[in-house]
């Protein structure tokens, strides 16, 4: 149980609220696109890398061997940060605050996510008739 709250805990730490970084690794994603910083992130971090060509393909939809090698890649991470917690490394005062702001927003989008599951079944059902 504490791997999967760790585990939630990292990815979203490492997806939102995250500063801007001066790089951009891939061509085809614009300096102003809303997920900037959190790609920019998750590649800092070893978890994605992107195409050969120098491209994101953000729009490209991610099948269950590419989510196997994101989710392995994260476990790899959490493995590691827990290791170095067990060395004496801990999360500070503010730390905490700012899980917490991000579970309270991922609440919140959680929320969001299944109003949009519900439009979408109902607009695909109308086009269905």
């Amino acid at each position: 149980m504490q791997r999967l709250q760790y585990l939630l805990i990292v990815l979203f730490l490492t997806c939102f609220n995250l500063p801007a970084f001066a790089a951009i690794p891939f061509k085809d994603m614009p300096n102003d696109h809303w997920a900037i910083d959190s790609v920019n992130k998750m590649v800092e971090l070893g978890f994605i890398s992107g195409f050969p060509d120098g491209t994101f393909k953000g729009t490209k939809m991610v099948n269950r061997y590419e989510i196997s090698l994101y989710l392995s890649k994260v476990v790899s991470y959490i493995d590691n940060r827990m290791i170095q917690q067990k060395k004496g490394v801990v999360l500070s005062e503010d730390d905490y605050k700012d899980i917490k702001q991000q579970a309270n927003e991922i609440k919140l989008l959680k929320e969001e996510l299944s109003q949009l599951k519900t439009d979408f079944a109902k607009i695909k059902k109308n086009n269905e008739k």
